[in-house]
């Protein structure tokens, strides 16, 4: 009895906390939540419900697949007036600007006349003619989109249309952990579309750990070991965009679905996919497709220059002394110095 009293004590009479978390489909994607807390009051009915309401609704504004969501209709106006888009979409918009100034537009969240164009936007995909392009890429620039107040934006041209979906799935798995948190929880990792938040521990205690998926077809030919962990005290987020599974082949001519805004081509650098951590997911997705559009030379420069901790990956193909493609990283310093193995 008096071990058993001790030993009570010790614990608080706390039962050990377990695993527990939902998963399922949403945003023309999959999504996963895993967590665990020590009150007893975390109703995951409820919890999922929260989740899955905040996703229905983040698609009403900014999908771009469905004509009657908020960012569509503002697509569709002929422009001249402002239009009401809500206070979200303006401050992920002030977001993206920001980092497609830092990229010196090669980013761009007014890309979608140029990935339409493509054929990137509705999956049919086509080499369009050099005249065309020209005329989409000068449609496809957030200076054409007048940011009027905190919840109006104003098209300077009727074929001006945003495309958000480089900074709005981090968005969303920023707006998951929000609402895990609110229900008081702190221990969670959260993923949608390959965008993850992550805080806190395992029940065990022990860090959630963040495997990099290795952009070649056979993880046999060279597994990829590099993980990130959580941290305790704070969120971090990790997102990776690549260009190794989405693209257009030609006579033998591999184009990215990458496109570099400032010439309206895909990118043709050997980049394949760049990782970043950062505290905001939102700016963590945005931040990763803007230094694959740079790719390693510039975007290193670029991703120093911003203190971004980024891992780039780039493919070397086969040559006469390599008989098959292999891949080299590097790492900003910023990634050296976060909480990483």
């Amino acid at each position: 009895m008096l071990v058993c009293a001790l030993l009570c004590l010790l614990s608080a009479c706390q039962p050990a906390p377990t695993l527990q978390g939902f998963a399922g489909l949403a945003q023309g994607t999959s999504y996963r939540v895993s967590f665990h807390a020590t009150e007893d009051d975390v109703e995951v009915g409820l919890l999922q419900q929260a989740i899955e309401a905040e996703l229905r609704q983040i698609d009403r504004l900014m999908s771009n697949y469905r004509d009657d969501s908020v960012i569509q209709q503002f697509n569709h106006d002929q422009g001249g007036t402002a239009v009401e888009v809500g206070v979200e979409i303006v401050t992920l918009l002030r977001q993206a600007e920001a980092v497609a100034v830092a990229s010196a537009g090669c980013y761009d969240p007014g890309i979608l006349p140029l990935r339409a164009l493509w054929g990137f936007a509705d999956g049919r995909l086509r080499l369009p003619g050099a005249a065309a392009i020209e005329e989409a890429r000068a449609a496809s620039s957030i200076a054409m989109v007048e940011l009027v107040d905190a919840s109006h934006l104003r098209k300077q041209a009727a074929s001006v249309a945003l495309d958000l979906s480089s900074i709005a799935q981090g968005y969303t798995a920023q707006r998951m952990g929000d609402l895990l948190e609110q229900h008081g929880v702190v221990n969670y990792i959260v993923e949608i579309g390959g965008e993850m938040v992550l805080r806190g521990s395992r029940p065990d205690g022990s860090a959630w750990q963040v495997a990099i998926q290795h952009p070649s077809s056979s993880v046999d030919q060279q597994p990829w070991s590099r993980s990130v962990s959580s941290r305790r005290d704070a969120r971090l987020a990790i997102a990776t965009s690549g260009s190794y599974r989405h693209h257009l082949s030609v006579d033998g001519q591999r184009y990215s679905h990458i496109i570099d805004a400032r010439s309206g081509w895909p990118v043709q650098h050997t980049t394949v996919s760049v990782t970043v951590q950062h505290e905001d997911a939102a700016l963590a997705d945005a931040w990763s497709t803007a230094l694959l559009c740079l790719g390693r030379e510039r975007g290193m420069a670029v991703a120093e220059s911003n203190a971004i901790a980024a891992l780039f990956i780039e493919q070397l193909d086969a040559d006469g002394t390599q008989p098959s493609p292999r891949y080299v990283e590097a790492v900003s310093s910023s990634w050296r110095d976060a909480w990483s193995d």
